[in-house]
């Protein structure tokens, strides 16, 4: 899931958490 986030957004990792 991080993953997919950091695909479309290098800083999207830590807000993955946030939108999960």
């Amino acid at each position: 899931q991080v993953t997919e986030y950091a695909s479309d957004e290098p800083w999207g990792w830590y807000k993955s958490p946030s939108k999960l």
